[in-house]
């Protein structure tokens, strides 16, 4: 995990993210880790879109999903 971390945030610099989007979107991908309860580095499509629905059914508000499914998700499963 700490391998993916450290090349999401490289990635998230290179893209001049600030401090705050780069704690956002790794906030999002632990939360993912957490669902999964295994690396996201191994999730597949199927895990994104089980991820997706239970994001919905815990009521969170579109912009929220949207930030966590675009933010720290985007690289994972493809």
């Amino acid at each position: 995990m700490r391998q993916m971390r450290q090349r999401a945030i490289e990635d998230m610099v290179a893209r001049q993210l600030g401090p705050q989007s780069q704690r956002s979107h790794i906030a999002s991908c632990r939360r993912f880790a957490a669902f999964l309860k295994r690396s996201p580095d191994t999730a597949t499509p199927d895990d994104l879109r089980l991820f997706q629905l239970h994001l919905i059914e815990s009521g969170l508000s579109i912009c929220n999903r949207n930030r966590i499914m675009t933010g720290g998700l985007a690289r994972v499963g493809s």
